[in-house]
């Protein structure tokens, strides 16, 4: 069996201060100790996790949540699905209970991604999908306030989110921080067909392209076209493509479009 490494204080001290960032996992903290106290000292990723462990029970969890991506993104996926400890349960069913962390972390997690609630709340509209689809319905025709005012006259003031809780509402479903009543974040078609060939086209030629299939009347700008990419908090769609990444994407996106229009005959 094999003893765990010894880590002297002055280092331990410097690893205790970055195991509290979300953002440092144990391959990051290694080479941060290397850089800062030399290749000699010879810590591993795998000895910083043992020392944790060891040390401060529960801590190899804290950086848990930003390694698990499949985790992390189920979390984000069900987090208005009910209470934290609804969503803790169902995710253990998911996933067992040895890989999913405390509720408190699941909890810190779920506030960094923008859950507003308290813990034990759930959200508003889990228990109201009619409220949520009549919204989501209507908001394209009306500001904020005339939006919750017909809400009430409708569905009553139990049934009806605050201003704040509207806004949140909004925001979320169009993941972005500024509400848009018209443009590409309320043609389906047309931000589905974007999200689709941005992965093969630089701005330009997917903004052309857009033109050509869809109207100006629809797309509208580039910068529009950028925005709503970029609301999609999706780096794929919005990355730096090489020289050769924009000649394969052409060619992909325009093979693809020419059978589209074979099929469509």
């Amino acid at each position: 069996m094999n003893t765990p490494k010894e880590i002297p204080a002055e280092i331990a001290d410097y690893l205790s201060k970055m195991i509290t960032s979300p953002v440092f996992t144990y391959s990051l903290m290694a080479r941060a100790v290397k850089t800062k106290f030399g290749q000699e000292c010879g810590l591993t990723a795998a000895d910083i996790a043992t020392f944790f462990g060891d040390t401060k029970k529960g801590a190899p969890f804290l950086n848990q949540l930003y390694r698990d991506r499949e985790l992390a993104e189920w979390l984000r996926q069900n987090q208005t699905t009910g209470s934290i400890d609804e969503i803790r349960n169902a995710c253990i069913e998911q996933f067992g209970e040895s890989r999913v962390p405390s509720r408190s972390t699941v909890a810190g997690f779920l506030k960094s991604e923008g859950r507003k609630g308290r813990l034990g709340d759930k959200d508003f509209f889990s228990d109201k999908p009619e409220v949520a689809s009549w919204l989501l319905a209507e908001y394209p025709k009306y500001r904020n306030d005339e939006l919750r005012k017909l809400c009430l006259e409708k569905f009553g003031k139990e049934r009806t989110p605050s201003r704040s809780g509207l806004q949140r509402f909004l925001c979320q479903h169009q993941k972005t921080t500024t509400i848009r009543r018209h443009g590409i974040w309320l043609d389906e078609e047309l931000g589905a067909w974007l999200r689709k060939n941005a992965p093969l086209l630089r701005m330009a030629d997917l903004h052309a392209e857009s033109v050509k299939r869809f109207g100006w009347e629809r797309v509208g700008s580039k910068g529009s076209v950028c925005r709503f990419l970029a609301s999609q908090k999706d780096r794929h769609l919005t990355r730096y493509k090489s020289r050769k990444e924009v000649e394969d994407g052409l060619r992909r996106f325009h093979a693809e479009n020419q059978t589209e229009q074979e099929e469509g005959r």
